[in-house]
């Protein structure tokens, strides 16, 4: 096994970077019923990262490439899956706690808002994602 770690921006060789840089601030959303129905995102960085509070600027061709890449995986790795799903469900639980909603990139490729209780995820316009911090 070879461990990777960042080095930060400063050093970043960008074609070499890990998966784990490649897809930050998204990680795959997984539902309760074991579904990888698209990308959330790392709900600690909300105040702090512009593509979180820019989500119509992630591209189709991004989000094709991280359903296609981590569909593969999911294949080969069960255990990754399981992971997923259960930081999923922390997510869940964390807008539980806040009482609102999520977003969604779904793997369709609309915009969704997901309520973290039912999962029911309806669809919204992009203007209507929500915005952080200094980025409303």
């Amino acid at each position: 096994m070879i461990l990777l770690a960042c080095l930060g921006p400063s050093w970043c060789e960008r074609d070499f970077r890990a998966l784990s840089c490649r897809q930050f601030p998204f990680f795959p959303y997984v539902t309760s019923d074991y579904r990888f129905i698209g990308l959330a995102y790392e709900w600690e960085f909300e105040p702090k990262c512009w593509v979180i509070s820019n989500l119509p600027r992630v591209t189709v061709k991004y989000r094709e490439e991280f359903v296609k890449t981590y569909d593969h995986l999911f294949a080969l790795f069960q255990d990754e899956f399981e992971n997923y799903a259960y930081h999923s469900e922390k997510m869940r639980a964390e807008f539980i706690k806040r009482k609102k909603r999520f977003p969604l990139l779904h793997r369709n490729g609309g915009y969704y808002l997901v309520s973290p209780l039912n999962e029911r995820v309806t669809r919204v316009k992009d203007d209507r994602l929500p915005r952080f911090a200094r980025y409303k």
